[in-house]
């Protein structure tokens, strides 16, 4: 069976003290899972691989398919849970030393989950369902920002645009179709051009959809779950966020992926991997998790709408 943990340092499997883990997700989607309650569970089973590491989902289980096969060697999943039965018990979003713990983690995390995911949902990926290898992969709508920043209306209308403009590139639609707000955009996939693929409706299973991401050239996606998907299986992925204010931090030393932020309101492009950048001149805003992908391109919305639209079509048109 496979090892996640057979890199480990032999000093942490002689530690005696083993311990039964808690982790509670207290956030209610799949993201949340893989951006903290992940982070958690390699914490512990990094530190000493005999620890019982326990998973408890507070929103309820509506991926529990996608849990019964990625916590292979990793946790057991609860369903009840008594907490003065655990030795610790950490609840993944209201804890305020995320961000450093993350930073501390981080590029373990990432090397070790990208192995673990190709092993574990290998008879998944197979082969191409859906002949997507040479498509560029677009989730059309987000649920909690679907009227905020750019908006997913506004998104569309870009994204039809550039799947009309860059005809020699090919495009897949993934998504609800009972989430597109922009009448441009249904009246494109009316046309059916030849550049498009419609699979709307079609990304049900979570595996199918695994499988889409995974033979897929790149995601552009203003969501942040599908962000974390792709980001497990290590795909290059182009992710919108809403402006947030404040400043973002980071100690470059930690990464070893390449991650670009383009900044609407102050008009920076920035390279993670660039040396000669001081990232603390830099506004960008504070967040308590980190993209798993190995390619990240960041595109930070900017509050107002107005400001939002000609700017994120260049930057897109630019980048495809």
């Amino acid at each position: 069976m496979f090892n996640l943990l057979n890199n480990n340092n032999n000093n942490n499997n002689n530690n005696n003290n083993n311990m039964n883990v808690l982790i509670i997700n207290d956030g209610p989607g799949l993201g949340d899972f893989i951006s903290k309650g992940l982070f958690y569970i390699y914490k512990y089973k990094l530190e000493n691989n005999k620890n019982n590491v326990f998973y408890y989902q507070e929103y309820g289980y509506r991926n529990l398919d996608f849990l019964n096969i990625i916590k292979n060697n990793l946790f057991t999943i609860e369903y009840v849970v008594d907490i003065n039965k655990y030795d610790k018990v950490i609840y993944t979003c209201n804890n305020k030393s995320n961000k450093r713990l993350f930073l501390e983690l981080e590029n373990n995390f990432r090397k070790s989950i990208h192995l673990h995911t190709l092993e574990v949902f290998k008879e998944y990926i197979k082969i191409d369902k859906y002949n997507v290898s040479e498509f560029i992969i677009i989730s059309i709508s987000t649920i909690s920002q679907r009227h905020k920043g750019l908006t997913d209306e506004n998104f569309q209308n870009i994204i039809t645009d550039l799947i009309l403009e860059k005809n020699d590139v090919n495009f897949t639609l993934i998504g609800d179709k009972k989430t597109i707000l922009s009448q441009k955009m249904l009246d494109m996939i009316d046309n059916n051009p030849k550049n498009l693929k419609n699979l709307l409706n079609i990304d049900k299973d979570i595996f199918d959809l695994i499988n889409i991401l995974y033979y897929g050239k790149l995601l552009i996606t203003r969501n942040s779950g599908l962000l974390h998907l792709n980001g497990i299986i290590n795909k290059p992925v182009f992710f919108l966020k809403r402006h947030c204010r404040g400043i973002f931090e980071i100690l470059k030393n930690i990464f070893s992926n390449r991650i670009t932020y383009y900044n609407i309101e102050y008009n920076i492009e920035y390279n993670i991997d660039d040396n000669n950048e001081n990232e603390n001149e830099h506004p960008f805003y504070f967040e308590e998790w980190f993209p798993i992908s190995n390619n990240v391109t960041k595109i930070i919305e900017y509050k107002y709408i107005e400001n939002n639209i000609d700017i994120v079509t260049n930057i897109l048109k630019n980048l495809i």
